[in-house]
């Protein structure tokens, strides 16, 4: 099996995978417990915490463990959240994930507004739009990936900071698919609340965190425990978070230049079987693992197909909306259906080799 979905989710990290295999099976009390066991847990759950938020550059008490990105990201666009911060009006972008776009559409039957910034026609966002949008909306809730999980596209976070601050607007980055690919120092820059989800690094599923400046003024929406300084309740998930801690250490030390050559290697094989293939938002400044591909006089559908049958694994857009009959959404509003129709994503991580992919190319794409 050839595996390039690394934006869907990544395998386990080495180091996850030796914890899980040796010493995860000692990890099963519960770190609220008033006893010994229970005590040491939270011990160590402590101390990873401390590891993590100096990976991620941020305080401990500024992590929010949550069951990953989709839930982070829906702690912050929330009604009792938003209300609480006297925010009236969200600022976001068409092509976010679908977390975002789902939790919009809720806020705006609950009275929140929102309003778009436009995307340039190669999906970078259009900046200008976005300052104007903040000085027409003081106040507002910023909410932006700073990359973009189908096309790779990197947003310049700091410009998207600066612009918030100068405009007395709140932002939320959604920094689920930067974790191993760019810096993973969120305190380089000013932001209100990040989320990031484990998985997209060789994490167990079922863990991410919330990172809030001000824990103050965060109101989590699930109630019943003291669990995350109250802000988050349930039974923390030990696991998740060991693994979390693992796959971050493992992540620090990709070869990213490596895997920019072997993404260009990729994509030049691709060009020999299909010479008129292109790469969406190419012009943009991208992460190095991400390649997202339109092949003429293709469908995506018949390419996965034919791929899967030769041991290929790829997407055509996020995992979650695949259950969907439209191609992706955000290639759609970039470059249309027809070309959405023809477009697939390619992600690779540190374990992908070039090697041994031709035949299983050529056989796929060859018309």
């Amino acid at each position: 099996m050839i595996y390039l979905d690394y934006n869907g989710t990544a395998p386990f990290s080495p180091s996850v995978r030796e914890y899980l295999t040796k010493s995860a099976a000692n990890d099963w009390a519960n770190p609220a417990a008033e006893h010994d066991l229970g005590y040491s847990h939270k011990i160590t759950l402590q101390k990873d915490r401390e590891q993590i938020a100096d990976i991620l550059g941020c305080q401990p008490s500024q992590i929010i463990m949550t069951s990953g990105g989709t839930e982070a990201i829906n702690s912050v666009l929330n009604q009792h959240h938003l209300v609480s911060l006297c925010v009236k009006t969200v600022i976001s972008s068409p092509i976010e994930h679908s977390a975002t776009l789902a939790s919009l559409t809720a806020l705006n039957k609950q009275g929140i507004e929102t309003r778009w910034v436009r995307n340039t026609s190669t999906g970078g966002l259009d900046y200008q739009n976005l300052e104007s949008l903040c000085q027409a909306n003081p106040h507002a809730l910023i909410s932006i990936m700073a990359v973009n999980n189908e096309t790779g596209v990197i947003n310049d976070m700091k410009t998207i900071a600066n612009i918030a601050k100068q405009n007395a607007c709140l932002l939320h980055l959604d920094a689920v698919q930067a974790l191993g690919k760019l810096t993973c120092d969120l305190g380089s820059f000013d932001y209100d609340f990040a989320s990031i989800s484990g998985h997209k690094i060789g994490s167990l599923k079922g863990v991410g965190a919330l990172i809030v400046k001000d824990p103050k003024k965060f109101h989590g929406m699930i109630h019943g425990g003291s669990q995350e300084q109250g802000k988050r309740g349930g039974t923390t998930n030990i696991l998740g978070i060991k693994t979390l801690l693992l796959a971050l250490k493992d992540a620090s030390r990709w070869d990213l230049q490596q895997i920019k050559r072997n993404s260009e290697e990729i994509f030049s094989m691709i060009k020999s079987i299909v010479p008129d293939a292109a790469i969406n938002c190419e012009s943009e400044d991208r992460i190095c693992n991400t390649l997202n591909i339109f092949l003429p006089n293709r469908t995506a559908k018949s390419v996965l197909l034919n791929l899967g049958r030769a041991g290929v694994m790829v997407s055509t857009g996020s995992a979650c909306t695949s259950g969907s009959d439209r191609p992706s959404y955000v290639i759609e509003n970039l470059y249309g259906y027809e070309r959405a129709l023809s477009s697939v994503r390619i992600s690779i991580g540190p374990d992908t080799t070039w090697q041994g992919m031709i035949t299983p190319l050529h056989n796929s794409l060859k018309y």
